[in-house]
């Protein structure tokens, strides 16, 4: 569970990129927030921690999910068990597209620089609360993880939650997606071999500050 250093470390990274139907994303939010990123995402077995964050402009919802080594299998059961009861119930919220919905395990890391302190572990991104994310992803199966002033994930597949046409002919072999948070630095352009990069920024929760409409 942790790591040579007695970090806890990430076993598996749930990466669901959403964007909620024009004209419905005050209420995706309120569902997602308020229902489904406890119920069927953080109380999951083995998740550790989680976030949720927006693009500007877009208006596309980002959530993550760090888990626990051996707990992706427990927490895709709980998550279906916990679907097919929102469901029942009449929970659900269909006004959505799953752009890109997968599982990850981290390929490679790097900690973030904090003055006094020896780095902000990548385990501990999602709670550090950085003021923005840069995600890209690869059609590469070894990108160079960016300079950065914060904790840096290099991703590749496990498992895709959800279908997409959004994702393509991509062959999910040699995808990486690269997670690069940041404290207040200025947006980088995409590295040549980039399919596709955004920056995110943190949601706040009980509010609809960033919500695109």
């Amino acid at each position: 569970m942790v790591d040579e250093e007695g970090v806890v470390r990430i076993g598996s990274v749930v990466f669901a990129l959403i964007r909620p139907t024009p004209g419905h994303e005050l209420a995706f939010n309120h569902w997602y927030e308020r229902d489904h990123y406890y119920t069927t995402g953080l109380a999951a077995p083995g998740v550790f921690s989680a976030g949720r964050f927006v693009q500007p402009g877009t208006g596309w919802h980002l959530a993550l999910y760090f888990v626990l080594p051996g707990h992706d299998d427990a927490r895709v059961a709980f998550a279906t068990q916990q679907v097919e009861l929102a469901v029942e119930e009449d929970r659900m919220f269909t006004e959505r597209e799953h752009l890109h919905t997968w599982s990850y395990v981290p390929d490679d890391a790097q900690p973030g620089g904090v003055t006094g302190t020896d780095g902000v572990p990548p385990a501990l991104a999602l709670d550090h609360r950085y003021s923005a994310l840069d995600v890209t992803i690869h059609d590469s199966p070894d990108p160079v993880l960016p300079s950065s002033d914060g904790a840096s994930l290099c991703l590749r597949p496990l498992a895709r939650i959800m279908p997409s046409d959004w994702d393509g002919d991509i062959d999910p072999v040699t995808r990486r997606v690269v997670l690069s948070f940041h404290d207040g630095a200025a947006s980088t352009p995409a590295p040549d071999d980039a399919v596709w990069s955004g920056r995110f920024v943190p949601m706040a929760f009980g509010t609809d500050t960033h919500v695109v409409t």
